[in-house]
């Protein structure tokens, strides 16, 4: 679990979905400097999210051996997760988030005690319908019915609007309460995360992914000079 320093916690939590649901829409906030560190209180103690932005595996064609791969990454190492999807195509991006939620599952299985306060959440997340501001095709009760019945969560759904911020906050106060509920039911903590002001932001997966193909490239570029 997070470590708890000065009495501050530290939790490290992604955010998953299908492409162009608006992840990173929904995290930006152009008032706030650091949009992807989230301070919050609850009951008397200081909390600190650090959101791991997966939206950049979006931008790049690649095989599904290094998108799982990328995910197994950021899922092994994050506690929490906001699972995104577009109200606008309710229907075919809520679905799309169960592959993301089957690998969570077979990470974090061994390691999380499901959450009895919380319906038996099995692990800490919120689910995040976002462009709230546009129309619907299908109605909130059919949502939640895919929710419970095919993605098999028990948690709240939140309709939000990343163009008018509405419902955002509280979307991130409930994740902050699912993050310290979850903790005091499981077992044997083992993640342990630096003092925030010691370390350094972790990288998106956009910058992983322009690291990864500069580096091809610059392979490339070796290869034609030796011939």
């Amino acid at each position: 679990m997070p470590k708890t320093k000065d009495n501050v916690n530290f939790y490290q939590v992604a955010i998953v979905g299908d492409g162009g649901v608006g992840k990173t829409s929904v995290l930006y906030d152009p008032t706030i400097e650091t949009s992807f560190y989230v301070k919050r209180q609850y009951d008397d103690l200081s909390l600190e999210m650090e959101i791991i932005d997966t939206a950049g595996q979006d931008d790049y064609k690649v095989t599904i051996y290094i998108e799982i791969a990328l995910r197994q990454s950021y899922m092994q190492s994050c506690y929490g997760f906001i699972l995104v999807f577009d109200v606008s195509r309710a229907d075919e991006s809520l679905r799309r988030l169960q592959p993301f939620i089957e690998q969570i599952r077979s990470i974090k299985n061994d390691k999380y005690r499901p959450c009895p306060t919380l319906d038996n959440l099995d692990f800490p997340c919120v689910i995040v319908g976002n462009k709230c501001d546009l129309m619907s095709h299908i109605p909130e009760k059919t949502i939640s019915m895919i929710v419970k019945n095919e993605l098999k969560l028990s948690c709240p759904i939140y309709y939000v609007s990343a163009k008018t911020r509405k419902n955002v906050e509280e979307c991130f106060q409930h994740l902050v309460k699912v993050l310290r509920t979850f903790e005091t039911y499981q077992p044997n903590p083992e993640w342990r995360y630096p003092n925030s002001k010691q370390a350094k932001p972790k990288k998106s997966i956009r910058s992983m992914f322009t690291s990864m193909h500069s580096n091809q490239d610059a392979g490339l570029d070796r290869f034609n000079d030796d011939l």
